[in-house]
Formats: structure tokens, C-alpha cells, sequence
């Protein structure tokens, strides 16, 4: 696993979104100040991958990652394992029961913009990541986030102690679980040869003997199937003999009934006859059409050639148009006379409608003068001032109707009158002006019809109108007289063809019967007369029954024959089966004699099969039940022995030989080779081999500090290899390390050589960050991911050298 980009926010000192982009860092440095939380970011990777924090005693506990007083903390990392990468990103909120990490997710990263989820849950994304790594927490923080503490306490621990820390780092736990397995097997082996044992008792293996009279009753059924198959040539003969002497008898009862059958239909005789009565009447029908044809021919001539009726119609209208004019003249000179009466009478009244309509104004106004008090007394409103006195009027005197009232009233009688009067007046002379245009309009009109029919004579028009008309009705006549004849030939033609048709089928009956008889040689139709067919065919019909009754008795002796061939070939197979005591029931054929011993050599068979699977099956089980039993032997060895308390102790010398190999490998480089580890005697203590010093061997402890730590060193990088290979899942290559150990209680010499072990192992292909306060180390790392407090939380500044 190689970390990519870490993006932290509200997790822990980091409040506001921080990145951590690690691309190219292949050697780095996480620095800062005590509590500035490089530790913290170490934490985050962890965290989104595993959603736990190693810090922590309870791995459970992710409340305390959240950042005080914000309500949640988001983690992402992306990562590479191999070629592949991957996106991991967890959310911690809080609850009222202490938080939640519910909301995870892994993506692998395609090719496209697009990912893939491959995990949805908190604990998928887990089993992911330990799938995908090979590592479980445990070995990760031990494996990648590498404590030199805990290192260096594996180098001077004392055995007991180093066993348990190994037993716990190397997962052997793994191999008690292997005993159980194994302890288990041995039950289910031990459980399955008791159960075969079993089967064995009540299966039964039978004895050769029943097997040996089964096969005999096998060889006396294939004999009889055998004799039963020499009778199929015989029964194949009079199987033959019978079908042939069947259908010939059939044949020739199906001809006798065909004969039988032949006779000509009554009518054939009249039918002829009608036929040639239709004929002749068709003829006549047709000379009657062809004759009416003519005269209609000769009445559409003369109706051609005659006046034109259309052009006659349209002059006799031109007469009748003038007499309509003419009247219409007459009556609306009347009429013009009347209104122009009218007009004058209007007139006259509204003259005198107008001299009254003065008369009665000139009154008003001597009346008007004589009652001004009066006049006055109309003009007063109570709470106005009076017009003469400007007072103001508190109530009008009620003043008697006079002379003035009636004055008025007669003054506006006249005028109704003279508006209605002016109105009749007006009416009427537009009246007078419209029926004198109507008039003019009607003369002019009479002034043209009469010019158009000027050198027109009424009387020779009537008459060509009567001859048109004469002519017309004569063509009518003639046409109708020609639907007549019409309808009368097809009548005639229908009854010609009707009979043709009763003719025709006549032919295809006799046709048929002929068919029918075919086979038996009718003599050949001449089909000149249809009557004349018949009786040649009925005649022939009858000579040829007698042949056929002949012919027929001699098939029938043949059938009952063949039929007694047959029954003796059956009997003989009959008796066959009884032989060997099987029963058919009465005469029954060979073929089902036959299939009654085959299926009786079958049943035999099936025993005689049943049987040998029986004891082929009793030889299996017990080779079964020896492999069950050798089965229960191995895997109950193989759990006493994986139980045995001797068998850790090997394990763990064996792991610790290993370990102490990869390790003197790794220190080798770091030292220059100058140190190597081994074990003291007992296999208690790490001793070093000084070779310089002529190959001193001395206990691990009398190394300086910065000879402890390379060692130390070497003793974690081979023990996260260890780690990685014996992991139970299938570990992967492990990529990066990263190494959190508090540097600054070295002296400089020592802080020098442990500066160069770390440049020199992240020249190794590996990813290696160290997380350190110590300037001196810091400055020596090409990358250094610098981390600061603020006001605002922590904050991380990436810096190349």
C-alpha cells in the first residue's frame, strides 16, 4: 500500500479542510511542534482505512477524532496497492450517544472520470481493505506505522515476553484454529466410518449362487427370445399372404359395391330437349331486341334533326317575361299615382299641423305675460334665495292650476303633433321617390324584352314546341318498348343458362361415376349425347358385377387361408412362453409373445444387475469405510499434535530463525556490515556479533544509542516482512513505512547515523516518512510536510528541498 493524497477536515487539529498530496515523496518528513499533530495525520491514514485509531486502548472509540465543537470529521485517502487505486473516505458524526461512522466508502479509480464503489458500509469497506492489503489493523500498525519503541523492547525483552508479543504480531493463534479444524475432521471421519458400518450391515451382499440363477434364467428367456425370432419368418409369410388376400378381397367388394351403384340420373333425356327450346327462343328474343334497336335509333334521328327545344323554351319565356312586365308596369303606375295622392295629403297635414303648433306658442306667450308672479312662483326651491328679494325661501306657496298650465300643456300637444305630422310627411314622399324608381326600372326592362323579341312569331314558336314535344314522346316510347325487349332476352338467356348449368352438372355426375369405375375398364365416352353415355355405361356396369362376384368368392377362400397359417404360428409361440412359466392369455401374436419374454428377460436382468451393483457397492463401502478410517487416524494425529505445547515453541524458534535472518540481511547494509544478531544458547537473549572487533559476540544491550536503533530498525523492517508473509489473508508486497519514534533524546552522532540509515532505506523502493520535531533529521529529507497551529486549527505546508 502506497498513500497518495490525504484530505482531512474537523479531524482532530485540523478544523478547516487540510491536503496532504504525497505524489513524489518517496522519502518525507512529517515535522512540527509537540502537539501539532504529525501524529494526528498518521492517525487520519489509518482511520480511513481501517476506521479505527491506534492511539487509542479501545479501537472502538472514534468520538474523540472529531474536532472541538464541530459536529463532524471527514477523512479521504487515496491510495495506490500495485497499479491499482483507490479512493477510502470515512465521516465520523457525533450522537447523543457518542458518534457514528456509518457513512464510508471505497472507490477504485478507472480510466475514465468515473469510479467504481466497491464498498458502501463502514465494515465493507473494512473486509476491503484487508482483503485488498493482506494486513488486519493489527499487523498494519505494526507492519507499516512502525513504533521503534516497540522494536527496541522486542530486541531486550525477555523470552516469555518476546513469545507473546510474536504469537500476537505473527497471528499463531491461526494454527490452534487449524488443530480444532483438524479435531473436528477426525469427528466427522470417525462419525462417517461408524455410519458406513452401518450400511454395510443392512445393505446385505448377496451370495454368488442367487447371482449364478439369475444369469441362468437369463440364458433360457434370450433361448426362447431366440426361437421366437426364428417364427418371425413365418409370421412374416402369413402376415404377407393375409394383408394380400385382405386387400383383394376389399378391393373387390369395393368394385362390386361401385357397379352396383352406376345409373343414370332421370331427366337426362328431357334435359337435351329443353336445351335446344331455350335455344330457339333466345334467337327469337334477340331478332325482337335487334328490331326495337332500329326504331330507337330512328326516333333519336328525328328528335336530332327536329327544332331545338332548349332554344324554343328560352323564346316562348321571352314572350311570357313581356306580359309579366307589363302587368307589373300597370300596377306600379297605380301605385305611383297613390303615393303621390299620399304625398299630397301629408303635406296638407303637416301645414296645418305647423299653423296650429304657432297658434298655440302665441297664446302661451300672452298668457305668460299676464301671470309673470306666477311664472316666479314656479322658480322658487325652498333653502334658496328668492330671484327678486334674495331672501331665502323657506317654503313655496302653492299657487292654483291657471290659464298658464294649459297653455303649456296645448303648446306641447302641437308639437307631438306637428313631429308626427313631419314624420307621415317625410315617410310618404320616400315612399312616392322609391316606387317611382321601380317603376322607371320596370319600364326600361319592358323597353329591352320587347326590343329582343322583335321578328319573333309566338305562334310558330308554340308550334315547333308541339313538334319537339312530339317528337320526344316518340323517342320515350321507343326506349321504353327497348327495355322491354331488353329485359326479355336475359330472361330468356338466364333460363338458357340455367339449363346448360343443370346440363353441365349432369356431365360432371356422369363424369364422376365413370371415375368411381375407372379401374375397372368402363368403355369410352363418345360425349356427343350426354343420355347416349349413360346408357352405354349403365349397359357395361351390369356385365361387369357378374365377373367381379367371381372373382371375389376366390379372394375369400384365400383370407381364411392365409388367417389359419397364422393362428398355427401363433400357437406355436404360445406354448414357447408357457415353457418357461410365463402367461399371455389366450392366442396372443408373436410379436407380443415375444415382448412378454423380453420384458421378463429384462426383469431378470435388472435382478441379476441389482445384485452385482449390491456387491460392488459392499466392496466400495468398505473401501470407503478403510479411507474413512485412515481419515479419522490422520486428522486426530494432526490435532494432538498442532495442540501439543511443544509445537508453538517450534513455531516460534522457527519465526524468531527467520526473523533474525531477514534482519542480520537488513543491519548488514545499515552498518556496513560491521554487526550481525544471534540467539545465546538457551535461546533467551540477542547477542551481537561484532566482526570488526575479531567477531565478538555481546549481549544486544551494550549497543550504543544509535547502534540499538539501527538495530532496532533492522529487527522492524524484517519483522514487518514476517508479518506480511505469515498473514493468514495472503499479504501483499508492503510499499511504504512510515516510522513515529521520539528521535530527539539522540545525540547528534547517533541522530547522524540513524539520518543516513533512513536516506538509505527510502533509496530502498520503498515509501518511507518519518514523524519527527528534530530540525537536524528534518532538513536531511528531501520532502517535509511541515506542520503549524493557528488560531484556526492546524494547517500542513509541503516543502522541497
Amino acid at each position: 500500500m502506497r498513500p497518495l493524497r490525504l484530505e482531512v477536515q474537523g479531524f482532530t487539529a485540523f478544523r478547516e479542510p487540510t491536503v496532504v498530496d504525497f505524489e513524489g515523496a518517496d522519502l518525507f518528513a512529517l515535522v512540527g511542534p509537540t502537539g501539532s499533530g504529525k501524529s494526528s495525520l498518521i492517525d487520519a491514514m489509518i482511520f480511513a482505512l481501517y476506521g479505527s485509531v491506534p492511539r487509542y486502548d479501545d479501537t472502538r472509540l472514534v468520538a474523540p477524532v472529531i474536532s472541538q465543537g464541530m459536529a463532524e470529521a471527514r477523512v479521504r485517502l487515496d491510495f495506490a496497492v500495485g497499479s491499482e487505486q483507490y479512493v477510502a473516505v470515512r465521516v465520523v458524526r457525533r450522537t447523543a450517544r457518542g458518534a457514528t461512522t456509518k457513512e464510508a466508502r471505497l472507490e477504485r479509480v478507472r480510466a475514465d472520470p468515473d469510479t467504481e464503489v466497491i464498498a458502501g458500509t463502514q465494515a465493507e469497506l473494512t473486509d476491503e481493505v484487508e482483503r485488498l492489503l493482506g494486513l488486519t489493523f493489527n499487523q498494519f500498525t505494526t507492519c507499516v506505522v512502525l513504533p521503534q519503541g516497540e522494536a527496541a523492547r522486542f530486541l531486550h525483552e525477555k523470552p516469555k515476553d518476546r513469545q507473546d508479543l510474536l504469537v500476537r504480531l505473527l497471528d499463531l493463534g491461526l494454527y490452534e484454529k487449524l488443530a480444532s479444524q483438524a479435531r473436528e475432521r477426525a469427528r466427522v471421519a470417525q462419525a462417517a466410518e461408524s455410519a458406513l458400518e452401518r450400511t454395510l450391515a443392512e445393505l446385505g451382499a448377496p451370495a454368488p449362487e442367487a447371482i449364478a440363477q439369475a444369469e441362468a434364467r437369463m440364458a433360457d428367456l434370450d433361448r426362447v427370445v431366440g426361437t421366437l425370432d426364428d417364427l418371425v419368418p413365418r409370421v412374416t409369410e402369413a402376415d404377407v399372404a393375409t394383408a394380400a388376400a385382405q386387400a383383394e378381397a376389399s378391393r373387390l367388394e369395393g368394385a362390386h359395391a361401385l357397379l352396383i351403384e352406376v345409373g343414370a340420373p332421370g331427366g337426362v333425356t328431357d334435359l337435351a330437349g329443353a336445351v335446344t327450346q331455350a335455344d330457339e327462343l333466345v334467337a327469337q328474343a334477340r331478332a325482337a331486341h335487334e328490331q326495337v334497336d332500329g326504331v330507337v335509333v330512328d326516333a333519336e334521328k328525328g328528335v336530332a334533326a327536329g327544332p331545338d327545344r332548349a332554344a324554343l323554351d328560352t323564346q316562348l319565356g321571352v314572350f311570357d317575361r313581356i306580359t309579366e312586365l307589363e302587368q307589373r308596369v300597370t300596377k306600379g303606375q297605380a301605385m305611383v299615382a297613390q303615393a303621390a295622392s299620399a304625398v299630397g295629403a301629408a303635406a296638407a297635414g303637416r301645414d296645418a299641423a305647423a299653423h296650429k303648433l304657432s297658434a298655440a306658442r302665441a297664446s302661451l306667450a300672452d298668457i305668460e305675460v299676464a301671470h309673470r308672479a306666477e311664472a316666479l312662483v314656479a322658480q322658487l326651491v325652498p333653502g334658496e334665495a328668492c330671484p327678486v328679494c334674495q331672501q331665502i325661501v323657506t317654503h313655496v306657496p302653492h299657487q292654483p292650476a291657471t290659464d298658464l298650465d294649459r297653455a303649456r300643456s296645448v303648446v306641447v300637444t302641437a308639437e307631438e303633433e306637428h313631429r308626427a305630422a313631419a314624420d307621415i310627411a317625410r315617410q310618404t314622399e320616400a315612399d312616392a321617390t322609391r316606387y317611382g324608381a321601380l317603376l322607371a326600372d320596370r319600364e326600361s326592362e319592358l323597353a329591352q324584352v320587347r326590343e329582343s323579341a322583335q321578328g319573333v312569331d309566338r305562334e310558330a314558336v308554340v308550334s315547333a314546341l308541339t313538334e319537339a314535344a312530339r317528337l320526344s314522346e316518340a323517342l320515350d316510347g321507343a326506349r321504353a318498348d327497348s327495355r322491354l325487349a331488353t329485359q326479355e332476352l336475359r330472361s330468356v338467356e338466364q333460363g338458357r343458362e340455367r339449363l346448360e348449368s343443370e346440363l353441365t352438372a349432369a356431365r360432371r355426375q356422369f363424369d364422376a361415376t365413370r371415375d368411381r369405375v375407372a379401374a375397372l375398364g368402363p368403355p369410352e365416352a363418345e360425349r356427343a349425347d350426354l343420355a347416349a353415355d349413360w346408357d352405354q355405361l349403365v349397359v357395361w356396369a351390369a356385365g361387369r358385377v357378374c365377373e367381379v362376384s367371381a372373382e371375389l368368392a376366390g379372394a375369400q377362400q384365400a383370407l381364411v387361408a392365409a388367417r389359419s397359417q397364422l393362428a398355427a404360428v401363433q400357437d406355436e409361440a404360445g406354448e414357447l412362453v408357457r415353457g418357461v412359466g410365463l402367461d399371455v392369455g389366450g392366442q396372443a401374436s408373436v410379436s407380443m409373445a415375444r415382448d412378454t419374454v423380453v420384458a421378463a428377460r429384462a426383469g431378470a436382468a435388472a435382478d441379476q444387475t441389482r445384485m452385482v451393483s449390491d456387491a460392488e457397492r459392499a466392496a466400495d463401502l468398505a473401501t470407503e469405510h478403510e479411507l474413512a478410517h485412515r481419515r479419522f487416524l490422520v486428522a486426530d494425529r494432526l490435532g494432538r499434535l498442532l495442540g501439543a505445547r511443544g509445537f508453538e515453541k517450534w513455531l516460534l524458534d522457527a519465526a524468531v530463525d527467520q526473523l533474525l535472518a531477514g534482519a542480520n540481511e537488513i543491519l548488514g547494509e545499515l552498518s556496513g556490515g560491521q554487526y550481525s544478531l544471534v540467539l545465546d544458547e538457551r535461546g533467551d537473549n540477542f547477542m551481537v556479533i561484532d566482526h570488526p572487533n575479531a567477531g565478538e559476540v555481546r549481549l544486544a544491550r551494550t549497543l550504543s544509542g544509535g547502534e540499538t536503533f539501527l538495530a532496532s530498525l533492522a529487527l522492524a523492517l524484517s519483522l514487518a516482512d514476517q508479518v506480511a508473509s505469515l498473514s493468514a489473508t495472503g499479504a501483499v508486497r508492503l510499499e511504504s513505512m512510515i516510522l513515529d519514534e521520539g528521535f530527539g533524546t539522540l545525540d547528534p552522532d547517533t541522530l547522524d547515523v540513524v539520518a543516513t540509515a533512513v536516506e538509505e532505506l527510502g533509496a530502498s523502493g520503498r515509501m518511507v516518512g518519518v514523524v519527527s520535531h528534530v530540525r537536524e533529521l528534518a532538513e536531511r529529507i528531501p520532502t517535509r510536510f511541515e506542520v503549524r497551529t493557528g488560531p484556526r486549527g492546524s494547517s500542513v505546508e509541503r516543502v522541497e528541498m
